[in-house]
Formats: C-alpha cells, sequence, structure tokens
C-alpha cells in the first residue's frame, strides 16, 4: 500500500471540525494552553479548520478596536478596513507560529484565499479552497471576520463577525455543527440565570445583540441551516448547547 494511498485513507476516515477561538482567550497564556492541550487532544480524531479572532480586547494594540483608535481619522473606507484587518492577520500567524512550537503540522491561509466575499451583511462563499487544503492539511489556521470585497481588497463583516465566518465554513464544508470557544460559563439571561442548553427559540428569548455571546447573523444562520452550536471553555468542555430542539 502506497504512502499517498494511506494518507487518502487516513483523511477520508477523519471528520472535519471548525472551531472559533475568541480573541480574550488568544491574549491570556493560559487560556491559550489550554485550548493547545485540548486541540492535541482531538487532533487523531479530527481534521481542524481553526478560526481566529484579533487577539486580545478594547485598547489591546491588536484588537480591532485597539487598530481603530490607534490612527486618527482621514482613512478611506479600504485603508480603514486594510487597518483592521492586521488584527486577524497577526492571529493566524501567531497562532500557526505556537502551534508549530508545539508539534502540529499547520497550514495557515489568509483572507484572499479562504474564498469568502463580503457585500455589507451578505456573503457569497467558496468553500473549494478550504476543501483542497484539507486533502492535504490536518489543521488549517485561517482567520475569521475578513473576507474579500470581490475587488481585491479585503474587507470585514461587522462587529463579532468572526463567528458568522466560522459558521458559513463549517456549513458549506458540510458540517451540522460549530464549535465557538469562548470565555464563559454558559448563555446567560437579564437575571444572571445560566442556560447550559437551549433551543434557538429561547435563546432569542432571553439575549439581545448586546448580551448575546454569539454574533446574532451567527445564530440565525445556524437557526436557518438547522446546524448545532456548541460553546466551549479553554479545555474543549462544552458550556452551552444551541439547537431547534433539547435532547433529553
Amino acid at each position: 500500500m502506497s504512502y499517498y494511498f494511506l494518507k487518502l485513507c487516513i483523511y477520508l476516515i477523519m471528520q472535519v471540525r471548525v472551531i472559533k477561538v475568541g480573541g480574550l482567550l488568544l491574549s491570556k497564556d493560559n487560556y491559550w494552553n489550554d485550548i493547545i492541550k485540548y486541540l492535541k487532544s482531538i487532533r487523531m480524531k479530527y481534521q481542524i479548520v481553526l478560526v481566529c479572532s484579533a487577539i486580545g480586547r478594547n485598547n489591546d494594540p491588536y484588537s480591532t478596536d485597539g487598530l481603530n483608535k490607534s490612527v486618527d481619522g482621514y482613512l478611506t473606507l479600504v485603508e480603514r478596513n486594510q487597518l483592521k484587518a492586521i488584527g486577524e492577520t497577526y492571529s493566524v500567524l501567531k497562532v500557526s507560529g505556537d502551534l508549530r512550537r508545539n508539534g502540529f503540522a499547520v497550514k495557515s491561509l489568509m483572507w484572499n484565499q479562504i474564498g469568502l466575499t463580503i457585500n455589507g451583511s451578505s456573503f457569497k462563499f467558496n468553500p473549494k479552497p478550504l476543501k483542497e487544503h484539507l486533502k492535504e492539511e490536518k489543521l488549517l489556521v485561517v482567520p475569521g471576520f475578513l473576507g474579500s470585497d470581490g475587488e481585491g481588497n479585503v474587507t470585514t463583516f461587522k462587529r463579532e463577525g468572526s463567528d458568522y465566518s466560522a459558521v458559513i465554513f463549517a456549513h458549506y464544508l458540510g458540517l451540522d455543527s460549530c464549535y465557538l470557544v469562548k470565555d464563559v460559563g454558559g448563555v446567560y439571561d437579564y437575571a444572571h440565570n445560566v442556560y447550559h442548553e437551549l433551543t434557538y427559540e429561547n435563546f432569542y428569548k432571553i439575549v439581545d445583540n448586546f448580551t448575546s455571546p454569539i454574533a446574532i447573523d451567527a445564530v440565525r444562520f445556524c437557526e436557518k441551516n438547522n446546524m448545532k452550536l456548541f460553546i466551549i471553555n479553554s479545555t474543549g468542555f462544552v458550556s452551552c448547547k444551541i439547537s431547534k430542539k433539547l435532547v433529553f
């Protein structure tokens, strides 16, 4: 049996898992080390598409807010998007380097290599680039939030767009679920009650655009396409599952 045939058989057997990692978790060494351990624990069973947010939050230098505040006005829209793209680009490169240092074989892709075209709130996605790379690679590291405007320029989804990117990738890769690594213990309502399993209908009743730990566009996309959303912590523990029906 040839090496290449054996390699093909292994990849055909393995499942694909799309995992999005939030920027705050990437900025904290203890969380990031836990995530690396989690990835090691599943890498023999899954090919992984790891979707990265910009590292940090608020005024951290590579966060979206930090980058926006670092340059005073007078930028064109194209330039503003180029500025915001620095955050996810840096995340992809740092994460790829860290994972290689920990023994992973990694292929990193940038915004113009993932097949995603963004036009305001709408998008077009061609899964062929990711699928082609998954024929050869076990771990892809890609940016969330970013895509092409169709004219060779980088552009972005709206805030928390990395969640949206991740569920789009998962759906068009033929998956019925997506995993979002968040620094939350579940989904909380206005009275601070915590929920670990929700239907989409109930999810909308207890959160809004400001209190949701997940981008609402991502949630609606999953509901429309009958996908399951798993919020997991840095160790891989599922803190909340969201789906159309509760499973007891």
